[in-house]
């Protein structure tokens, strides 16, 4: 799917250029005639979305759930603008079939990556192992985050028992 994206990605964005150009022309065209379709305007909203659906399919290439929608979403609309309104442009009805093509390889993509989302087996998350740290350690160790650190990853019954030490070092001896 990986590879699909970069593709895809790479051609709806030289896409973008062609589907611009054509719809400059169907506007033009449009505009000229006064035929009342907007076949011309519906292109350029197809090119922008190719666009951004370009980009996103490239920085979403990971097999991430929230990608997947966007790009079906993005192609999606494209897709229903374009074979809505294609009117007399009908170079805009190949540019729309690609966006559907597009929208349902995502959303065949987001079924698949959900169910195995579903069936996989929880990840369990393994308990920081006690780190075996010396009092002579603790009180030598230069670096104050260091040190911090390692007291933090102390089991309980150890900071206790160094914190007794401690304290019984620090007390004063009665005069």
């Amino acid at each position: 799917m990986k590879i699909w994206k970069i593709v895809s990605g790479i051609l709806s964005i030289v896409l973008f250029f062609a589907v611009t150009l054509q719809s400059c022309a169907a506007g033009a065209y449009n505009a000229l005639t006064q035929n009342g379709e907007i076949s011309g305007s519906a292109g350029f909203i197809v090119a922008i979305l190719l666009l951004v659906g370009g980009i996103v399919s490239i920085a979403a290439r990971g097999s991430n759930i929230g990608g997947n929608v966007v790009i079906s979403i993005l192609y999606g609309l494209a897709a229903l603008i374009g074979i809505s309104f294609s009117g007399s442009y009908k170079d805009l009805m190949i540019w729309s079939f690609w966006c559907l093509i597009c929208t349902l390889v995502a959303l065949g993509h987001l079924a698949f990556t959900v169910d195995n989302d579903q069936t996989a087996e929880p990840v369990k998350a393994d308990a920081p192992k006690p780190v075996q740290v010396t009092m002579k350690t603790l009180m030598l160790e230069p670096d104050e985050r260091r040190r911090n650190a390692l007291i933090d990853r102390m089991p309980e019954a150890e900071a206790k028992s160094f914190l007794k030490q401690l304290l019984s070092a620090l007390k004063r001896k009665p005069r």
